[in-house]
């Protein structure tokens, strides 16, 4: 209950922010991950895991760092100037099902 809740937390908090602050031209957007394979979720899960996770998703390969690094840095430069309020997956199309 406490994992649901902390979700409906951050996406509440995303939109109220983004029109507060949205005012001042600042974007406020949530990055959501999928499983996303670190050194500390390889740790705490099996490879077993990882594969039932990633038949799920549209695209048939595991989450990294750097597909999250990448989208954040997106989200952070000027190209992203008017996305605002958003919660953008990066689960290779994980919750499509």
């Amino acid at each position: 209950m406490a994992y649901v809740a902390s979700k409906g937390a951050v996406m509440g908090m995303t939109r109220v922010l983004a029109k507060e602050m949205g005012e001042d031209g600042i974007t406020v957007n949530a990055v959501m991950p999928g499983m996303v394979a670190t050194p500390g979720t390889r740790a705490n899960s099996s490879e077993e895991m990882f594969d039932r996770v990633m038949q799920n998703q549209a695209i048939k390969r595991r989450v990294q760092p750097h597909h999250l690094a990448a989208l954040i840095a997106f989200i952070a430069s000027d190209d992203a100037e008017m996305i605002t309020g958003q919660m953008i997956l990066c689960d290779g199309g994980g919750y499509l099902h």
